[in-house]
């Protein structure tokens, strides 16, 4: 008895079974959702990297002003005034800086391909969804070094995510 082949879309569909990416809609189906991906988890590490930076610095800050016997109400001016103290400013701005380069680093880490773009992507949404709600609460210049600072450490993130470690070129 001769076997016959199996008919085409057979062959096809096992071939897919045992590696989706194989076949081209397949692949372009994976590239898209890990692009979107890459994206939405350098969003993600902005909000909760926010949370987690302002939370305790907000709560440290409250303690240490406390403990130089200011009152509540002294406490709530300086959060009020928090642009005037330099100090606060430095801080919050140095954790959030280290938020961005992170959540462009892990863009870049993620994205299938053009992991600048992601960052790019990831640097306008961020900068749509948090810094714009928040634009006429906070003093101009603020707002100005944020908005350069996202775009360029959310790229620069990118491109160091797909470069390996000074060191590992000494390994070789």
């Amino acid at each position: 008895m001769e076997q016959t082949p199996p008919p085409q879309h057979t062959k096809l569909i096992s071939t897919l079974a045992m590696n989706p990416n194989n076949h081209k809609d397949g692949l372009q189906t994976s590239r898209t959702y890990q692009s979107f991906s890459s994206v939405l988890t350098g969003i993600l590490i902005i909000l909760f990297g926010s949370i987690i930076v302002s939370v305790p610095l907000s709560q440290l800050t409250r303690y240490f002003l406390s403990q130089q016997g200011k009152t509540t109400a002294e406490i709530e001016l300086y959060f009020e005034q928090q642009f005037s103290h330099p100090q606060f400013v430095l801080i919050g701005l140095f954790f959030n800086l280290v938020v961005l380069f992170f959540a462009g680093w892990s863009t870049g880490k993620l994205a299938p391909y053009l992991p600048v773009w992601h960052g790019l992507v990831v640097a306008i949404l961020g900068s749509l969804f948090f810094m714009l709600p928040t634009i006429n609460q906070v003093p101009i210049w603020y707002s100005l070094i944020l908005l350069l600072s996202t775009f360029s450490l959310c790229c620069f993130g990118a491109v160091r995510s797909k470069h390996g470690h000074a060191c590992d070129q000494d390994r070789n």
